[in-house]
């Protein structure tokens, strides 16, 4: 039997889309998000045409349809004898829009708002435009998997816009957890099976984390200062970056981090605000959310509410307490009524994130080039060549590097994150002996796997772990 029996002859199609077709191009069945969803009396979905064209398939849309209810009537209406509606239709089950409206009510009570924000983003840009319109009826395994299977696709062929294998992940789990509440929607759904479970998907590939070793903190230190004295990086950059690796501070606190939370006299620092996206300002004297949304503003730390704040304590060691004083030392003044940030824009407010972004990855550059071009774990006469391409600044540290082993990195800053620097200093802190309830408070972590993430096992601990086994053996032995 022809692929392509049961489908109406070309001559049948309506005249917009008869001009859309070429010579060689055949009816195509797919059922990808940009195209038509218009049901085929034979079950199958009428999407696409197909051309070979340079041994490549090129996949076109049918176009001509305002919406794909016109399509479907268009297509059962050509079919002898038929019925006003499909057998595998039926026009008063409800949407999946429905089903979305229902849930935001009644199943999202118990999340933040700003993930509440993200959830409905993600719906009016990733989901409504190709589910919404589909009876739950017939939203099926096959058709859940034909769409993930598509969108993965488009994402591999970069065809898929702004959508990315990370944000597909969370679009596949909203709609799964959307479809979890069928049987709280309608009594009719209670033994419907939930068709975005045990989807087949591509696995997204995991971040590179990246742990300093404790033994280099103090050759960070020394190269980021050198880098602000030559001025290849902004001074409050750097000082951010090690801010973060000496107390494990989030990078939205560092960023909100102000001169009242800091106690030099009782080495502390009061972790009490964070900046925050798509959020409401908090008043300075008030400490209440007041305004409107921002795009970016001072909040609680994550997870913070007016109810439970989220303040926690962290520690200040005397090397990130002098690194702190210079950057009150140098703030300008704040008007009163404002938060007195550390590393304030030039208006006073936070630091725009695409700013302090850019900022990041220069500073991040220029340690990869220092730790790539005179590394630590090499001797000086094996370092390898130095560029000679012109229209990039001369880094002087790298010459510098070989007679001074005070600022050698180790080569591993090419893929480091700023994140990096919290986890690196979670490892540090099981490293020097702490408690578990006390790595636990410093970092802002409820539980002992969210702990263990943030921990790596770092040279020094293995070697104080391989010191005190051979001590133990020596003991037992005599």
């Amino acid at each position: 039997m022809s692929q392509n029996a049961g489908i109406p002859e070309r001559k049948e199609l309506p005249e917009r889309i008869r001009r859309q077709l070429k010579k060689g191009e055949t009816i195509y069945h797919s059922v990808r998000p940009d195209h038509v969803n218009a049901k085929h009396p034979d079950g199958k979905w009428l999407a696409q045409l197909r051309r070979e064209e340079k041994g490549k398939l090129k996949k076109f849309p049918v176009k001509g349809f305002k919406t794909a209810r016109e399509a479907l009537q268009y297509l059962e209406g050509l079919r002898p004898g038929a019925k006003g509606k499909s057998s595998q239709f039926n026009s008063d089950e409800p949407t999946v829009k429905e089903l979305y409206l229902y849930y935001v009510k009644h199943g999202q009570k118990r999340i933040g708002e700003k993930t509440k924000r993200d959830k409905a983003s993600r719906w009016r840009l990733h989901i409504e435009g190709y589910w919404g319109e589909w009876r739950i009826g017939e939203v099926t395994g096959r058709a859940a998997q034909d769409w993930i299977s598509d969108a993965e696709e488009q994402i591999f062929e970069g065809d898929a816009g702004t959508l990315g294998l990370a944000q597909l992940e969370k679009v596949r789990t909203d709609l799964f957890a959307m479809f979890e509440f069928l049987p709280k929607f309608s009594p009719d759904y209670q033994d419907r099976r939930n068709p975005f479970a045990n989807l087949e998907f591509v696995e997204r590939a995991p971040r590179a984390k990246v742990t300093l070793e404790s033994s280099t903190f103090s050759a960070i230190v020394n190269v980021c200062d050198l880098y602000a004295e030559y001025g290849l990086c902004t001074r409050w950059i750097s000082e951010m970056f090690l801010t973060s690796l000496l107390s494990g501070i989030r990078e939205g606190e560092v960023m909100a981090l102000c001169e009242d939370q800091l106690d030099f006299e009782n080495g502390a620092i009061v972790v009490d605000r964070a900046f925050r996206r798509d959020s409401r300002n908090l008043n300075p004297i008030t400490r209440l959310e007041e305004g409107p949304i921002l795009p970016q503003a001072i909040n609680y730390p994550k997870r913070g509410t007016a109810q439970n704040d989220r303040t926690r304590v962290v520690p200040m060691s005397d090397q990130l307490a002098a690194i702190l004083r210079r950057a009150v030392d140098a703030r300008p003044d704040t008007p009163a009524g404002q938060w007195k940030l550390l590393w304030p824009s030039r208006n006073g407010t936070l630091k725009q994130l695409s700013r302090f972004t850019k900022c990041w990855y220069t500073l991040r550059d220029r340690l990869h080039e220092l730790a790539t071009y005179a590394p630590k774990e090499i001797e000086p006469f094996e370092w390898p060549e130095l560029p000679t391409g012109r229209g990039r600044t001369r880094n002087p540290l790298i010459e510098l590097a070989e007679v001074n082993s005070s600022i050698q990195l180790p080569n591993k800053f090419g893929a480091i994150d700023f994140r990096d620097a919290r986890s690196s200093f979670g490892s540090y802190i099981n490293e020097i002996g702490l408690t578990q309830a006390t790595r636990e408070a410093i970092l802002g972590h409820e539980g002992r796997i969210t702990n263990s993430v943030y921990t790596e096992i770092t040279s020094a601990t293995f070697q104080e772990a391989r010191r005190k086994l051979t001590e133990g053996w020596m003991l037992s032995s005599l």
